[in-house]
């Protein structure tokens, strides 16, 4: 009887190591979730804002484009972390302008937060373009 509770235990004791390894959580299952392209929702017209996100831990890099009102366009650099459930990005303009985007998933298709320079935090929602 002995021997046999012991196979249980060990059994029981593989399988759930085994589910642990293969279903990440917290921060790390946010971080898959959060890889691909994804698209600032604007209404103003010939503005855009679209990053593409690669995630290594709990550490974003990525790249993108944007175009402001004005005719103003070019390429962006983007580096954060996950702290939590909270996704803080920085997204280097290559015209000298950095944002800040505070944001959490709010679907798996939607990332919702508010984007700012140095104050004064607008509220955005980016859509996912592409999952990677």
């Amino acid at each position: 009887m002995t021997r046999i509770r012991c196979l249980i235990t060990a059994v029981t004791v593989i399988g759930l190591g085994a589910c642990g390894a293969a279903s990440p959580t917290g921060p790390q299952k946010l971080g898959q979730e959060l890889v691909g392209t994804w698209s600032e929702n604007t209404s103003v017209p010939g503005a855009f804002l679209i990053f593409s996100a690669v995630v290594s831990d709990t550490t974003v890099t990525g790249a993108g484009t944007y175009s402001v009102d004005g005719g103003t366009a070019g390429n962006l650099a983007l580096t954060g972390v996950i702290n939590g459930s909270e996704i803080q990005l920085q997204l280097a303009q290559d015209n000298g302008t950095t944002y800040h985007l505070n944001a959490r998933l709010a679907s798996p298709n939607e990332l919702d937060g508010s984007l700012f320079t140095t104050s004064d935090p607008v509220p955005v929602t980016f859509s996912r373009l592409l999952r990677e």
